[in-house]
């Protein structure tokens, strides 16, 4: 990693102390990360192109109706353990 990058966990905290959002870190049961689209919607808001790995249904879903609510062309590919979904707010739909 080159001296002074920001990993994209710190990109996420700045953005949601900019934004004065407050992440409670409670979790559930089985789910790491509660606040999976928060995050997500800062990265795609913040990244013209992108993967995301999904772990759990839910967070695929949730993920697809936001990119289809913001009309951003992505597309899924499932693997043995997660969903890959690859968007592009660039590409034409």
């Amino acid at each position: 990693m080159k001296q002074g990058a920001v990993t994209r966990d710190e990109a996420i905290k700045r953005v949601f102390e900019q934004l004065n959002i407050i992440n409670d870190g409670k979790q559930k049961v089985g789910e790491p990360n509660t606040s999976f689209l928060s995050q997500e919607c800062v990265c795609i808001h913040c990244e013209s192109a992108g993967d995301i790995y999904c772990y759990y249904r839910h967070h695929l879903q949730e993920i697809e109706e936001y990119l289809l609510q913001q009309d951003i062309p992505y597309y899924v590919r499932q693997a043995k353990d997660y969903w890959l979904v690859k968007y592009d707010k660039e590409a034409d739909l």
